[in-house]
């Protein structure tokens, strides 16, 4: 295992554990069943939303997912604005809360830290205030939600400066399996704002956008520095790119996040990507990108398709099956085959406990290997 100095001056708890910040050589004795490598495949739930500011489900179901052998691990989501409320003080406190559970069992975590969000609460700052108060443009919502200008320089300084931090405390770590680039959007799909463009689109022009092309402010001066902070700050812990398929930019991201080395996944695992198309889209990207492929989560459409059955709802088989191809067919396997899908709840209408359990087993089996 790689050493490094935690260099924290105090003892975190997490779960009745006391972790040293000496060296990662505590973890042997902490998490005996965690394994020091990435797992590199997995199915994951979807625990934390850092717009929300809770956690999706008790501690009892928690432990209860963590404690399953198809699950392989969980998505942390904090923000920004939370793990550095104020200008470096950091609450890494919180990451270390969500990692306890799961590496006690052997499993592993994702992180992804958005820094703005159309989700955002009131009084939630995805970006902390503190950068806004020392000069960093914002863009206004009609809502709670804000953006920072994400092109602007000294918002690439103070988002850099704290990725780093990150990476100091955190690149190498076994509890991780990955972290997700973010810093672009409203998340980590490179998106700019969502949903609301249109209704932001004079203030992201009065700040420099110029769309969404190859060479416009947005990917150029934004989306490919902030990538490439991930992986001049992670050297050890892989880093995955969220991919969106509606920019113009598209090609030029999937080469560098190949290039770069990164895993490449989508937010949108749904009945509408459960087809032939959507497997050949993958395999394609898998070829000539030269990267992991998978889903991080479910897409609006889940596992709803009307006229299935009298709830419009696939069993988890079904949509396990249907994204990660046939066994039967040569012409797909392996390469139709995805390394991360999403953790899906049982959904009693559709599905027994064992075929649930099967679902998952089978997924699990299925899953490429990195």
């Amino acid at each position: 295992m790689n050493r490094r100095d935690f260099c924290g001056t105090c003892a975190a708890v997490a779960g009745g554990f006391v972790l040293s910040r000496h060296s990662l050589d505590v973890r042997k004795g902490i998490y005996p069943r965690l394994k020091e490598e990435p797992f590199g495949f997995g199915i994951y739930p979807n625990i934390r939303s850092g717009f929300k500011g809770v956690y999706r489900e008790d501690a009892a179901t928690i432990e209860e997912w963590a404690r399953n052998p198809y699950i392989s691990g969980t998505q942390l989501n904090f923000l920004w604005g939370e793990l550095e409320p104020e200008e470096g003080r950091f609450r890494w406190d919180m990451i270390e809360e969500g990692l306890e559970v799961w590496a006690r069992h052997g499993k592993k975590c994702w992180l992804e830290i958005p820094t703005a969000g159309r989700w955002a609460r009131p009084g939630q700052h995805p970006t902390p205030p503190w950068a806004y108060e020392k000069g960093v443009p914002k863009i206004e919502t009609a809502g709670t939600g804000s953006y920072p200008v994400f092109w602007n320089e000294l918002y690439l300084e103070l988002w850099g400066n704290f990725v780093r931090k990150l990476a100091k405390r955190y690149d190498g770590d076994p509890r991780l399996d990955h972290i997700s680039t973010a810093g672009y959007s409203n998340g980590t799909e490179p998106r700019l704002s969502s949903k609301e463009d249109y209704l932001l689109m004079d203030q992201w022009i009065a700040a420099g956008f110029d769309g969404f092309g190859p060479e416009g402010v947005y990917y150029t001066q934004a989306i490919k520095p902030i990538m490439e902070y991930f992986a001049e700050a992670f050297k050890k812990t892989p880093i995955s790119q969220t991919y969106i398929d509606k920019n113009e930019f598209k090609n030029a991201m999937y080469s560098l996040a190949g290039e770069l080395g990164f895993i490449l996944t989508s937010n949108g695992m749904g009945t509408n990507s459960m087809n032939p198309d959507s497997r050949q889209k993958w395999r394609d990207m898998k070829r000539q990108y030269g990267v992991t492929v998978g889903y991080h989560e479910w897409g609006p459409s889940g596992r709803n398709l009307a006229g299935y059955n009298e709830f419009g709802k696939v069993p988890l088989m079904y949509a396990y099956r249907n994204i990660l191809g046939s066994d039967d067919d040569a012409a797909i396997k392996p390469f139709s085959r995805v390394s991360y899908v999403p953790f899906s709840k049982r959904i009693p209408e559709v599905e027994t406990e064992a075929e649930w359990m099967a679902a998952l087993e089978w997924a699990w089996k299925h899953l490429e290997r990195g």
